[in-house]
């Protein structure tokens, strides 16, 4: 039988700084690399020649699908290995050559690195960069792999590193992607996915409110079962902490709390923002919102884990009745402009003293085994 070919197939421009990298990094694992040049102006095309890679020009159209799939048009083989130039092979090159002769959408784990501060760190995805012979890619950015005939989609046991989101990286590619995104939703306004992406674009660069609008936009129109529903809702969360619409993200968090109580990602989104809520009321966040931070943080689930999860799991230190209120105000600051969120009506969540009255369905599912009341200093009891 023969044994099934496989190609690197990319599209590059202006990538001198990475290429060799990347190319190295598959050399003798592929039968063909093909390298698709939009315009570079320095010595990328030199390079992959020197790599001895196949090297096809495109001019430039402002849709990334067009350009994939003209290189994949290029390509003979029975899979094709989809790389940028900022990606390289870290581990599993010989999956390649167990691809086998049925056909599938083939999943790596993508170590997307970055800075958060001045610490590097990095998280991992699943991206579908195998394809077999005659896929092809529709959407101008954040393209994907049209599956007319419901291919599998299958998890390999390959991984590649990504430094995209370095701070060279970002600086090179800036409004580049959010000058499409906003084009292609121009065209489908009310597509969720291009307003997750241009959502995730915005707070690469620190623009979290407008972050957070595209978000919630997203979360309006998403179905409950898109793939990416679970990765919107932490990202909601998470932005609207960040642009201090904390009132926002309670209201966020209750609705969705039915759908996530096996997640810990979202169980340390909920206690990340009550967090920031107690910086902000510190006369307050003992008796209140303490408790909430310290159950939502120690009582995640730990083996049940949502599709996408990356499963956050810490042990911070303990708060409820340890910690002192005025220390986390002094070592995190105060938040930022809080001010304390009017009740909406007489009920138990305004008599037993919470802020909102969302936050009576988030103390109750938070607290797990604790005595709501008691923790509140209050008789009476939750409804």
């Amino acid at each position: 039988m023969k044994t099934p070919t496989i190609a690197l197939v990319m599209i590059v421009k202006n990538e001198a700084a990475t290429l060799a990298r990347c190319l190295s990094s598959v050399q003798g694992h592929v039968d063909d690399m093909i390298v698709l040049d939009t315009g570079s102006t320095d010595d990328t095309v030199a390079i992959a020649q020197g790599f001895n890679a196949r090297v096809h020009h495109f001019a430039w159209v402002d849709d990334f699908s067009a350009a994939r799939n003209a290189t994949l048009d290029h390509s003979s083989a029975d899979w094709n290995l989809i790389l940028d130039a900022d990606n390289w092979l870290e581990s599993g090159h010989e999956e390649l050559r167990r691809l086998g002769t049925e056909p599938f959408l083939g999943q790596i784990a993508i170590v997307n690195r970055f800075m958060q501060g001045n610490e590097a760190r990095h998280t991992i995805e699943w991206g579908t960069r195998i394809l077999p012979k005659g896929v092809r890619y529709a959407g101008r950015i954040h393209e994907q792999a049209v599956n007319p005939g419901n291919l599998a989609r299958k998890r390999l046991d390959i991984r590649a590193g990504h430094d995209g989101y370095m701070p060279e990286g970002l600086a090179a590619k800036r409004g580049r992607n959010e000058a499409l995104l906003r084009m292609a939703l121009a065209e489908t306004p009310e597509d969720p996915y291009l307003l997750y992406q241009l959502g995730k674009e915005l707070a690469l660069y620190d623009r979290h409110g407008e972050a957070a609008d595209c978000f919630l936009a997203a979360v309006s129109l998403c179905a409950r079962d898109q793939s990416f529903r679970y990765d919107l809702i932490m990202r909601s969360l998470f932005t609207l902490k960040q642009a201090e619409r904390l009132e926002r993200a309670i209201l966020l968090a209750e609705e969705e709390f039915p759908y996530w109580q096996d997640s810990p990602d979202y169980f340390f989104c909920v206690a990340d923002v009550f967090l920031d809520w107690a910086i902000q009321h510190p006369d307050e966040a003992e008796s209140q919102f303490l408790p909430i931070v310290e159950s939502s943080w120690l009582e995640m689930p730990g083996d049940r884990r949502a599709p996408g999860s990356v499963g956050i799991r810490r042990r911070p230190r303990q708060l409820s009745g340890r910690a002192e209120p005025g220390r986390a105000v002094r070592e995190h600051g105060s938040g930022g402009p809080g001010g304390r969120i009017p009740g909406q009506g007489p009920g138990d969540a305004a008599r037993l003293g919470c802020p909102h009255p969302a936050a009576e369905p988030m103390l109750r599912m938070s607290m797990g085994s604790h005595d709501v009341a008691q923790t509140l200093g209050r008789s009476e009891a939750i409804r």
